[in-house]
């Protein structure tokens, strides 16, 4: 009995004994996760853009390896952000919860794969201005610029450049483009985000003679002086005028390019090689024509006006183009027509983007009608072009990445399909249709031919266009210029639904002598986590090498050595070129291919670090009040990695972010680490995430006051405005406002409200953190009572 028990026992103990070792095997082998955290990668995405002074961001992130446990969600934060030209991280990071809310992230072995923000330069081209002058013994000089193309240029980016040149004698010489600055709508500098080229004006001085009048010839003169002039119109072949007879002058309180619109045209007729004259919508709103369309529109989006002078001295009427306050009322859509018996104030917008901006909404009705009508007569094309103009379309991709026809595409794709000469082969203009003729077989004309291609491209696209003629100025802040007939211009106009007819400029450059290529080559930044005894010395490899596709290839010796904790710079010391053939083209050195490449050196970096650390910042916004928005310190914080607090390393903050003018920018901060005393920020790679800082636009209304009289044969007008103070910040009120308006007549008319400027206690001009809403008052004069 007693050896049975035993041996039951025996049994009970083994069989414990074997479903205690199940269990280890179970728990060793088939659920690693009690004895080591899942491990979950997550990758944030990249993304490239050409700098538009917009932050380019990609909230897209991936899963890209391990599970999550049942009931488990993963939450991401995606915040990269990268406004300047340059790479940077795109930040991830990721909390894992229960299905109760609870955060169980430290459940979880989690790695980062993060993703590149690159925003690339953005191209220009900035001419220095051309002037010539008889000679007088004093020198010649011309501080006039403008960008060749101005839709190159972000919305809102204003540039200013100094040039250099001066010629006393008679001949010529070049006027160069010494220096340029480009700021943004803030007067923030922003010229580092620009890859910017310049092409130089030529200063000509002419040897005096009594007989030619100084150069300037009265309208009708027979003699052969080459200064008679026809203004332009709607012929292709019309010539191209070199004459310096000055038509107008011009004062203005802005610089840059000015487009002095005369008259549109209509249908193309290839066999005359000319459009035909326009007919005008015959109805108006306000007692205006649809001119005034876009000056309502970017009225509407709060933008100032600027102011111009003009004075024309052969009786050519012109106005710049979304002008709001003219030289009598234009009643036409067509053709631009006033007084030119005496010098005309004129208050316009400068503007080259369709973006963000609409009609006032008491024109929506005229505006939709209007929009009809265009479309029923300004996209008119004969089979024969439009044939051409199709098989263009069907080899190119002039839409945008919204699937929307890109006006600046289809410019530069006119801009580029030819070559500007005025010595052109003027046989094209007596052609079946010089239209195809330019740009299929003689590729090469002035800007008539470059607008009158652009406007039937632009039809076949289905944007309604017109041939527009007029004169294109290089006008200069506060100075009076002269506007000569040789700046007769062409271009087209658009029509875009809710705004109105909008200019494009599609004219191309001349020929290129001898391009020369441009780099910015820097070597490759290399890091690497300390260890003892750790080194790090520079490769060979450079970034900004852009000409790999052309067959180039490049040898680079690159100085740089580190040991230990921190940073260092790295500098090219040797770099040479070899083209397809390995025949060595550039050498750093020797000045070999100097006259073929231009390249700019920037110093890298070698990098040795304990850790990396991450920071992020809260972002916030408001609606303007006078008072700047500012990153603050509490909105700071660390987010991850070794702070080495153990070794005696602590960090502070400093805020830097900071906006006062409507916009947003990056809730900006630096992180620096201090050990004994020093400065130590090297030590760490420093990752930052920052929020951002959004100042909203102040909204309100000012409307222009009214007034009502018995006729008495006088002029009833008003100057005054209406609004509610207490809707501006308590810094700011209103210093100035244009308000144009008259009714002699028995009637009514509108009392117009062409401008406002709101300016704070420092008498800084704030109108840009306005969104004004401008009303017109009324005018009404009434029948005697007696």
């Amino acid at each position: 009995m007693k050896r049975t028990v035993l041996i039951n026992l025996i049994c009970s103990f083994i069989t414990v004994l074997v479903i205690a070792l199940g269990i280890l095997f179970a728990i060793t082998f088939n659920d690693s996760s009690i004895l080591s955290k899942p491990k979950l990668v997550i990758s944030s995405e990249s993304s490239t853009a050409v700098y538009n002074g917009k932050p380019l961001t990609n909230s897209k992130w991936h899963l890209a390896n391990g599970e999550l446990k049942n009931g488990h969600k993963l939450y991401v934060d995606v915040s990269g952000v990268q406004t300047d030209v340059g790479i940077s991280d795109n930040y991830v990071f990721a909390t894992v919860k229960d299905s109760k809310g609870n955060d169980v992230s430290d459940e979880y072995d989690i790695e980062y794969l993060t993703g590149a923000l690159n925003v690339k330069v953005r191209h220009i081209t900035v001419v220095a201005g051309s002037d010539d002058k008889v000679y007088d013994g004093t020198p010649l000089t011309c501080e006039d610029f403008f960008v060749l193309s101005p839709v190159d240029l972000v919305s809102g980016h204003v540039v200013t450049a100094t040039t250099e040149g001066s010629i006393t004698e008679i001949g010529e010489t070049d006027n160069k483009i010494i220096s340029v600055t480009i700021e943004n709508q803030y007067g923030v500098d922003v010229t580092k985000n620009y890859s910017i080229n310049t092409e130089v004006g030529t200063l000509t001085v002419y040897e005096f003679n009594e007989d030619d009048n100084n150069g300037n010839d009265t309208p009708g003169d027979d003699t052969d002086d080459g200064d008679d002039f026809t203004p332009p119109d709607g012929n292709l072949d019309g010539g191209s005028s070199n004459s310096n007879l000055v038509l107008f002058t011009i004062t203005t309180n802005r610089t840059g390019k000015m487009y002095l619109k005369m008259q549109s045209y209509g249908d193309y007729i290839p066999a005359q090689g000319s459009f035909a004259e326009a007919d005008e919508y015959s109805v108006l709103m306000d007692n205006r024509s649809a001119y005034y369309l876009p000056a309502s529109a970017l009225g509407n989006s709060g933008l100032s006006t600027y102011t111009a002078t003009i004075d024309s001295k052969y009786g050519i009427f012109v106005l710049p183009y979304y002008a709001t306050h003219t030289n009598g009322l234009q009643t036409s859509d067509v053709v631009v027509e006033g007084d030119t018996s005496a010098p005309y104030d004129v208050h316009y917008y400068n503007w080259s983007n369709t973006a963000g901006v609409a009609i006032q909404s008491k024109y929506n009705s005229y505006e939709d009608a209007y929009g009809q009508y265009v479309k029923e007569t300004y996209l008119t094309i004969d089979s024969e072009t439009r044939a051409f103009m199709d098989e263009i379309i069907a080899n190119n991709v002039f839409t945008d990445n919204k699937g929307a026809i890109s006006i600046s595409k289809v410019a530069k794709y006119i801009q580029n399909a030819a070559v500007y000469n005025l010595e052109y082969d003027t046989a094209m203009d007596s052609t079946a249709n010089p239209v195809i003729a330019f740009l299929s077989e003689y590729k090469e004309g002035v800007c008539r031919h470059y607008a009158a291609s652009a406007t039937m491209l632009f039809r076949a696209l289905g944007i309604p266009a017109r041939y527009t003629v007029g004169f294109a100025a290089d006008v200069k802040n506060g100075q009076t210029v002269d506007v000569t007939a040789k700046q007769a211009h062409a271009w087209v106009e658009v029509y875009v639904d809710n705004i109105g007819w909008v200019y494009v400029e599609v004219t191309g450059a001349p020929a290129a002598e001898n391009e020369i290529i441009k780099m910015s080559i820097k070597p490759i930044d290399v890091r690497q986590v300390y260890t003892e005894g750790a080194t790090l010395e520079a490769g060979d490899k450079v970034s900004g090498f852009t000409i790999t596709d052309k067959g180039y290839t490049y040898f680079a010796a690159i100085d740089g050595r580190l040991d230990g904790l921190g940073k260092v710079e790295t500098e090219i010391t040797e770099f040479e070129i070899y083209d397809s053939s390995n025949n060595l083209v550039y050498q750093k050195s020797t000045g070999l291919g100097a006259d073929k490449f231009e390249i700019s050196y920037e110093k890298g970096m070698l990098h040795l670090y304990l850790s990396k650390v991450t920071f992020a910042s809260e972002g916030h916004q408001k609606v303007y009040d006078g008072i700047p928005l500012e990153t603050m310190a509490s909105d700071c914080k660390y987010v991850s990695g070794d702070l080495f607090n153990e070794l005696g390393y602590t960090y502070v903050i400093e805020p830097t972010g900071v906006i006062n003018t409507a916009g947003q920018i990056a809730a900006t901060f630096k992180v620096k680490f201090i050990k004994d005393g020093q400065d130590c920020t090297d030590h760490f790679w420093i990752s930052y995430k920052f929020g951002m800082l959004i100042l909203n636009v102040r909204e309100i209304t000012i409307s222009a006051d009214s007034a009502q009289k018995e006729y008495d044969g006088a002029p009833l007008t008003c100057n005054s405005i209406i609004y509610d103070a207490s809707l501006l910040a308590s810094t700011d009120h209103v210093e100035e406002y244009d308000v144009w308006g008259s009714q002699l007549s028995i009637g009514e008319s509108s009392n117009v409200l062409k401008s406002v400027k709101i300016v704070n206690s420092d008498g800084k001009d704030v109108t840009a953190n306005y969104k004004i809403t401008i009303q017109d008052g009324l005018l009404t004069v009434t029948e005697p009572t007696s």
